[in-house]
């Protein structure tokens, strides 16, 4: 399969690398490689340029980038009683 004319860093990309090797990357965590593994093996082969966090977000969150929306959570105060 050719690879699809993708500018790296363009918003977008990183989806469009994971789309186009998706079912690989999807048969490979069915025979128990980790998400690490696959991605290394997509790298290896050029299939994609996106970083490991995106990879991750997009395998876990089957093809939508899930993260974290950049607020942070409010932290509850710890008190110690006594």
């Amino acid at each position: 399969m050719n690879r699809p004319n993708i500018m790296p860093g363009r918003p977008g990309s990183a989806r469009m690398e994971y789309f186009a090797c998706r079912e690989d990357v999807e048969a490979l965590l069915a025979k128990g490689y980790s998400a690490r593994l696959a991605y290394e093996a997509m790298q290896e082969q050029g299939r994609v340029t996106c970083s490991y966090s995106a990879f991750c977000d997009y395998v876990r969150g089957g093809g939508k980038r899930l993260h974290s929306s950049g607020k942070k959570k409010a932290q509850t105060a710890f008190h110690w009683s006594k």
